[in-house]
């Protein structure tokens, strides 16, 4: 349903272009306006050829990274969480939080899953052996958006098939590569693998 600006706003001030060129906005364009409560002097344009809306500076929605805010943190953070001691042959599952720090929204992998490339991790043993990435780098194809400030927890399987192979006891250091998604490395996870 049509609704009237209202006064001293215009057409082309909000939407940019002109109203007689029949700009239509997808629904990817409105499921990416920011949400009430968020800096609406941000600048978000969602794909080529869709309209910026509001304020001055562009930022894009970039599959896997952002583009730097001034002043203030960029990308996503990453955080990995697990038990701390496991039985050798038990499933190790690893929490994988992202947040986003820009002030764009971020497209990252609907899920992570070692044998596909999305959770790429380095596991080191006790000796200072970096186990072999059992990946065969080919990226997801569902994804979810990422608005600034939000976070999202995704779970991962270390180790079974298609993982890294933890096949004696001992400790294991565990850190997340958080590149492929335009996030930093996490922090380090100590496991205990016992017989």
């Amino acid at each position: 349903m049509p609704v009237p600006l209202p006064d001293g706003v215009s057409y082309e001030g909000v939407f940019g272009g002109d109203r007689s060129t029949g700009t239509t906005f997808s629904s990817e364009f409105i499921e990416g306006l920011p949400i009430l409560g968020r800096n609406y002097q941000e600048v978000l344009t969602l794909a080529p050829g869709i309209p910026t809306i509001h304020g001055s500076r562009d930022t894009n929605v970039v599959r896997g990274k952002a583009a730097p805010r001034a002043g203030g943190p960029t990308g996503i953070n990453c955080r990995i969480e697990a038990r701390r001691s496991y039985r050798l042959g038990e499933s190790i599952e690893i929490a994988v939080t992202l947040e986003n720090r820009s002030s764009t929204v971020i497209e990252i992998p609907a899920a992570l899953a070692i044998p596909d490339g999305t959770a790429r991790f380095t596991v080191t043993d006790a000796s200072g052996t970096v186990l072999p990435d059992p990946s065969d780098h080919t990226a997801a194809e569902a994804t979810v958006r990422l608005l600034p400030g939000a976070r999202l927890t995704l779970r991962v399987i270390l180790n079974g098939r298609g993982g890294y192979r933890l096949e004696r006891a001992g400790k294991y250091r565990v850190l997340f590569l958080g590149a492929s998604l335009g996030a930093c490395d996490s922090n380090a996870l100590t496991l205990i693998l016992k017989p």
